[in-house]
């Protein structure tokens, strides 16, 4: 099976469970985000992350704007 780019399986450690990484490169800096536990939400993720890009909206997909606190 190919290895899916821009995705990194992190196997978990002391009963901790595994997951995936997107890990993608922005305005030359380097972005790592949490993608899913399984390999088909993290390619979903990744799926949704590239139509961000598409659209040029990855900046704010990746950053989204929070509502300040009352």
């Amino acid at each position: 099976m190919p290895k899916e780019k821009n995705l990194k399986f992190i196997a978990g450690k002391s009963g901790q469970p595994s997951y995936y990484l997107t890990d993608i490169t922005l305005n030359y800096h380097r972005i790592r985000r949490f993608a899913g536990y399984t390999k088909a939400e993290a390619k979903d993720y990744l799926a949704k992350l590239r139509l961000a890009a598409r659209d040029g909206r990855l900046e704010e997909f990746i950053k989204p704007k929070t509502e300040p606190r009352r």
